[in-house]
Formats: structure tokens, C-alpha cells, sequence
């Protein structure tokens, strides 16, 4: 471990700017706040440009890397896949599904190494098999048809794909989850 000494000023001017940086990345839109309102939180101490400085050196330290895309990123933007012909409903409830087993991944240690697009890959699939009953099964080829031929690595043979696919399905099942429709959606809940 390594010990920096940090001066009292120093260590407000860092906070008050990763507090500006971490509501810049994610409050919601009406909630941003202006580089100058952080400047007024420290009550005169800092200046817009200590805070504009001290952001670029927290930025760089970290290599930029603040946004890093989640399981559940890969989530929406392959919900967008899903063929036009499922009925509005049921993409409501296949996304509330696929949002549900990405998130369930938190819970499990192996998916720690595995890459977000895979975790939700394997979400993907894994609702549309949970979802059979109300999904035409030819919904499930068009999908893997239309992200095969953008590029997107899904076929059989992409082990992670298939490691996340049974892990998050071995959860589901194993913890007694069930699909419940309520008040018009779904959800999953212990069975």
C-alpha cells in the first residue's frame, strides 16, 4: 500500500469535483448542476477553473475510463433487435425480464470476469426461453438473425455467451423465481 499525504484544500477541491463529475455522468438531465453551482458549494474556497483543472487530473488519473458499459446498456440497445412483431405487451414484459436477470448477475461471483454484452446476451436469450409461452419462437431466431448479421457475436460456439446463458438460468430456477403477471406486467418473484 502506498501513503500519499494530501493537504486539507486539496482533498475539499478533489471532493467537491467528483461530486460536479459524478452528478455530470449520472443524475438524471434535470438535475445537473453547472460547474459554477460546485464552485459556490465550496463557499468561495475554489475557483471555476481549480474545479475545470482538478477534473481534467481526476479524468486522466483514471484514463478516462468513468463510463464503463454495463450488462444493462447492452440491454436496451438489444431489446432494439427484438422483431417489430412482438405485440407491445410482451416487450414490456421481456424487457422488465432481461433487465431483471441482468441485474440478477450482481449476485453471482462468476460473472465477475465475464463482459457486459455477454451477461446480457445471456439475459436475452435466457427471457425469451423463460418467455416462450407468450413469444413465437421464431421471434427468438429473427433476433439472433438480425444480431448475427450486424456483427454481434452470438452464435452457439461463443462460450462466455453460453457460461452466462446457464449460470443466470441456474439462479433463476435454483432461487425459486417465477414469472408473475401483475397489474399488466411482469415480474419475477420468489416462487
Amino acid at each position: 500500500t502506498r501513503s500519499v499525504q494530501v493537504d486539507a484544500r486539496s482533498f475539499q477541491l478533489t471532493a467537491v469535483t467528483t461530486l460536479h463529475l459524478a452528478t455530470k455522468l449520472y443524475a438524471p438531465t434535470p438535475a445537473k448542476l453547472s460547474i459554477s453551482h460546485f464552485a459556490a458549494l465550496g463557499r468561495g474556497h475554489f475557483t471555476v477553473e481549480e474545479i475545470a483543472a482538478c477534473e481534467k487530473l481526476v479524468l486522466e488519473s483514471l484514463d478516462w475510463q468513468v463510463h464503463p458499459p454495463t450488462p444493462q446498456a447492452f440491454c436496451h440497445d438489444f431489446m432494439r433487435l427484438v422483431p417489430r412483431q412482438v405485440a407491445d405487451q410482451t416487450r414490456r414484459d421481456m424487457t422488465e425480464l432481461v433487465w431483471f436477470l441482468a441485474e440478477l448477475s450482481v449476485c453471482g461471483t462468476s460473472f465477475v470476469a465475464q463482459k457486459p454484452s455477454a451477461i446480457a446476451m445471456a439475459s436475452m436469450l435466457n427471457a425469451f426461453d423463460i418467455l416462450s409461452d407468450s413469444i413465437d419462437p421464431c421471434h427468438k431466431v429473427k433476433f439472433l438473425h438480425t444480431a448475427s448479421r450486424i456483427g454481434l457475436d452470438v452464435v452457439s460456439e461463443n462460450e462466455e455467451v453460453i457460461l452466462c446463458y446457464e449460470s443466470l438460468r441456474e439462479m433463476f430456477d435454483e432461487n425459486g423465481y417465477e414469472i408473475c403477471f401483475e397489474d399488466s406486467h411482469v415480474v419475477a418473484a420468489l416462487g
